[in-house]
């Protein structure tokens, strides 16, 4: 940030940062891959009480590029913006046709409808576990995360709409990161491997991170090759008693090979993984290349140009070496925030604000605090969403949010049971009239969340 430090100090955690926390490379990060007034400003939202006023001591002036953008068409919009955005330190900014809520709710939103946006089925950009259907939309589901979907890599117009789409999520995800944004998607790890540049290291137990049902059949084959490695170990053996042996193999249920009738094919697809490979079928003989060919074209060789297409658009926005400093285990928590658990009571207690009206002993603070300790994952999602604008929370949790998340006496002009609460995404605000019941409170906060969700209006 200012250079004041030894030239060894930078490139030490990226060489050894199995010698520093998360949290200190998180911070590191945040000091030294970015702009110095994005580097203040990590200062300031951590450490508030060094801001005095609107630039504070430490002059922290980020320029902002606000744009407009039509909720019917939020990802062609965003391309455009994340393209003309990509190499500017501008903070981008969002705000909505016909809505008068700007700042950072709309913003954070802006994410979470572009991650959205990214896993419609009709994009073809991952594999498929399943889907589901929501606003008349169909939407891939990946219970391990998503990772591209293996296809041709001869030229083709699939591909070449494919790598425009990757090469636009690289800018999302690294335009997020600079800015201070979550995205609302779950990558799987060897995604994460290919942006850490360790992808191909991969084998088959990678596989397993990205589709169960292959892998499992995958195992199954694998035995052959295990069973056959065996014999061949084996220096008592003539050769001819070794392919006597190796003909014999079977698995647990009495099959060989030959009756999985399976051929040099990638599964589920049409792609031959060599040379005429709907003519060649999977024998004992050539089991380890089935394998090897299966493993290398799903991880691999199959996504190799989307992938390629997804680091280059994250370069335009920032080097991809600044992602050294973390594992590919913890790059959801850098870029999606942090997992999904039950809120304690001691958590909310210790990072809930209560001001204006309310202190932490007020009924309806305690009664807020239990019914979000009673909320389901589902449920958590939509308040966050309500509340900040992203359904996720940063890293850290709730002590992580800057602004903090705070609860304000609502004035009402009558029974406080009679009206809904509201809230100010752009600083975390939460206006909560003081119910009479937990109940109560329950029912006008999920009232509130359902018929406020897609839009920011005056409250």
């Amino acid at each position: 940030m200012t250079s004041e430090y030894p030239k060894w100090f930078v490139p030490l955690p990226y060489y050894t940062p199995f010698l520093f926390p998360f949290h200190i490379r998180l911070e590191l990060l945040h000091a030294t891959a970015f702009d110095r007034d994005r580097a203040l400003q990590r200062i300031v939202d951590t450490h508030p009480e060094l801001s005095t006023g609107s630039e504070g001591r430490t002059g922290v002036r980020l320029d902002k590029d606000k744009r407009c953008v039509d909720r019917d068409s939020v990802f062609a919009q965003g391309r455009g913006i994340m393209t003309e955005l990509a190499s500017s330190t501008s903070l981008l900014e969002v705000y909505y046709v016909g809505e008068v809520g700007t700042g950072l709710g709309p913003t954070l939103e802006f994410y979470t409808l572009l991650s959205h946006a990214f896993h419609e089925s009709s994009r073809g950009m991952w594999r498929e576990n399943g889907t589901y259907t929501a606003n008349d939309r169909t939407y891939v589901t990946a219970p391990n995360g998503f990772y591209p979907r293996a296809v041709s890599q001869t030229d083709s117009v699939e591909l070449s709409k494919l790598c425009d789409d990757f090469t636009y999520l690289g800018r999302v995800v690294g335009k997020a990161l600079i800015d201070n944004r979550i995205l609302d998607i779950s990558f799987s790890e060897p995604f994460y491997r290919w942006l850490l540049g360790t992808h191909e290291k991969m084998g088959l137990a990678a596989i397993r991170d990205i589709d169960d049902v292959l892998h499992s059949s995958l195992k199954q084959v694998e035995i052959f090759a295990l069973k056959k490695e065996a014999v061949l170990k084996q220096e008592d053996l003539t050769p001819e008693r070794k392919d006597s042996l190796i003909k014999q193999i079977t698995d647990e249920n009495g099959a060989t090979l030959d009756d999985l009738c399976l051929d040099f094919v990638l599964p589920g697809t049409d792609i031959e993984l060599t040379a005429g490979g709907h003519n060649v079928a999977l024998t004992i003989d050539n089991v380890e290349e089935y394998l090897c060919a299966v493993v290398n074209y799903t991880l691999r060789e199959g996504v190799r140009k989307q992938m390629e297409a997804l680091r280059y658009g994250f370069s335009s926005v920032m080097p991809l070496s600044h992602l050294q400093l973390f594992y590919a285990n913890e790059m959801s928590q850098l870029l999606c925030g942090t997992g999904s658990g039950k809120w304690t009571e001691e958590e909310l207690c210790t990072t809930l604000q209560p001001d204006h009206g309310y202190t932490a002993t007020s009924t309806a603070v305690k009664h807020l605090i239990q019914v979000m300790t009673e909320f389901e994952h589902e449920d958590q999602r939509a308040f966050l969403k309500f509340v900040t604008g992203c359904p996720r929370l940063p890293v850290g949790g709730f002590k992580s949010l800057h602004p903090r998340l705070t609860v304000v006496k609502k004035s009402v002009d009558g029974p406080p049971d009679s009206y809904l609460p509201s809230v100010m995404t752009c600083v975390n605000y939460l206006k909560l009239p003081d119910y009479s019941s937990p109940h109560s409170l329950r029912t006008k906060l999920l009232l509130a969340i359902r018929e406020g969700q897609n839009s920011f209006h005056l409250s």
